[in-house]
């Protein structure tokens, strides 16, 4: 087995340490932001100094959807030479940020690559990979480094990635060749997909897609107004259950208070996950209205948070939603809020 073919970590490795891993996604800068950066006449470079003056309230949308992907050659051929590996991974590494993605690790052996990203919410999973692909099969073979055949398998899979397991998915991928000195490509799938309790068939193992993308959502009321009654809250999670039907989608858990929500959901890979909000929030605020108390206005705060999470972390936050009550007889909304920005490395 050669050795890799320079993994690029999209991070220096001397600071990987502490950086790896700590980027979010912040929409809708307010016009006080605005006018503190025309001040200093430049771009935002580091939007973590600035966030809490747009964030705190929930009123912009704090969103850290981190990815662990891996596709294959077509037939998982053995394609992807050293020389060729270090040339794709620069090449997908600029590609993937004219996507407005942010790579923190990317590898790779003869036959598949290993990539680990910061998926944007206005981009679905599904366009990201269909741009990744094409453009790279096509710079592979007009760059005439491979066959003039090449193509990508038609299927990936794609998992969800927990915060505090940033740094073991990066060195997963960084250990990709250590790994496979023994262990096929085929046999690591197989596994992948047995740890995510995903049913397949071993005939269209790398025709197939594969997604868990299981994600954490929070929205409240606006200005966090208890405008949710304990009356309604259960025909409201039915509510919001339904429209993720709609939207194949799988709701895994739901809970919240008189001015907020939790969901714990398994989010489609055709939609991005700003449209999945969009289209949750306003449906059920239509439905808030019609259904709820009928001299009461009901509004959802603009905003929300969504935060991706691992496999082997589902119970631990299925167990947090449901306990909400029990929760919030300590920690105000407020609070559960903040502590959710320190965890995203916010800081006043």
């Amino acid at each position: 087995m050669s050795a890799p073919a320079g993994p690029i970590l999209g991070i220096d490795e001397k600071n990987r340490k502490s950086r790896i891993g700590t980027a979010c996604w912040f929409a809708e800068i307010d016009n006080t932001t605005q006018s503190i950066l025309a001040q200093n006449d430049s771009p935002i470079q580091n939007p973590h100094s600035l966030t809490l003056l747009t964030c705190r309230k929930m009123s912009h949308h704090l969103v850290e959807q981190l990815i662990h992907i891996t596709w294959a050659t077509k037939d998982a051929q053995n394609m992807l030479s050293d020389g060729i590996r270090k040339e794709l991974y620069s090449y997908l590494n600029v590609t993937i940020k004219s996507l407005n993605a942010r790579v923190f690790a990317l590898n790779g052996g003869l036959n598949h690559v290993h990539l680990f990203i910061h998926l944007p919410p206005d981009l679905s999973l599904s366009e990201f990979m269909r741009n990744v692909k094409a453009f790279s099969s096509k710079w592979l073979r007009s760059a005439k480094k491979v066959d003039p055949h090449f193509a990508w398998q038609g299927g990936y899979t794609a998992f969800s990635v927990q915060k505090d397991r940033k740094d073991a998915v990066a060195n997963y991928i960084l250990n990709d060749h250590v790994r496979h000195q023994e262990l096929s490509y085929t046999q690591e799938l197989t596994r992948f997909l047995q740890q995510q309790n995903i049913s397949f068939n071993k005939q269209y193992l790398f025709t197939s897609t594969f997604s868990k993308l299981k994600t954490h959502l929070i929205w409240s009321t606006k200005n966090r107004l208890p405008l949710i009654s304990s009356e309604i809250q259960s025909e409201l999670y039915g509510f919001l259950q339904n429209c993720l039907v709609e939207l194949r989608s799988e709701l895994l858990e739901i809970n919240g208070m008189e001015d907020h929500v939790h969901l714990l959901i398994d989010a489609p890979r055709h939609i991005c996950l700003s449209n999945v909000v969009k289209e949750l929030k306003l449906k059920s605020h239509h439905w808030m209205q019609k259904n709820n108390k009928p001299d009461s206005v009901f509004e959802w705060q603009p905003g929300y948070g969504a935060f991706t999470v691992s496999g082997s972390s589902e119970d631990a936050v299925r167990k947090y939603i449901q306990n909400q009550k029990e929760h919030h007889r300590i920690t105000s909304s407020q609070e559960e809020w903040e502590t959710f920005l320190q965890m995203c490395s916010i800081s006043g």
